[in-house]
């Protein structure tokens, strides 16, 4: 399901010419495979809390920065 999601979400992104935000659920998906793959070659508890710490907080910016995105929007 993974790889089917990549594979049409590519075929979208790198054929049109939409903003960055549209790669955030790539970055969203991606993330913990970065994450799981530096804890697993520093095998500390100490690194890999730090890093689903920061994981967790780039999400509630992602979130944040969305939502503020939104609010600028034209209301009618």
């Amino acid at each position: 399901m993974l790889a089917a999601f990549v594979v049409t979400w590519l075929a979208v992104y790198s054929i049109s010419a939409v903003e960055n935000r549209f790669a955030l659920p790539m970055i969203a998906i991606f993330i913990p495979f970065a994450i799981g793959a530096i804890f697993e070659r520093v095998e500390q508890r100490k690194i890999g809390a730090l890093l689903a710490v920061t994981f967790c907080a780039y999400l509630a910016a992602a979130a944040w920065a969305s939502l503020f995105l939104s609010s600028l929007r034209y209301k009618a």
